[in-house]
């Protein structure tokens, strides 16, 4: 099945957590145009913030850290 699914170009999915990420995926696809961003200009939208744990754990950081 998977050498018949590679030869006509067909995606081939054998468990229900890549058919449910690929269908998460192609939603995602739908709401957002595709671009084409460096890692620089990536991380550039990224706050420290948005790196903390849920709930704002300080956990990892020595005393002097805040």
């Amino acid at each position: 099945i998977r050498s018949a699914a590679g030869r006509a170009s067909v995606p081939l999915l054998t468990t229900g957590a890549a058919a449910l990420a690929a269908a998460k995926g192609m939603q995602d696809w739908q709401a957002h145009e595709l671009a084409v961003r460096s890692l620089q200009e990536y991380h550039q939208g990224v706050s420290v913030d948005a790196l903390e744990p849920a709930g704002g754990s300080a956990a990892g950081r020595s005393e002097g850290d805040s």
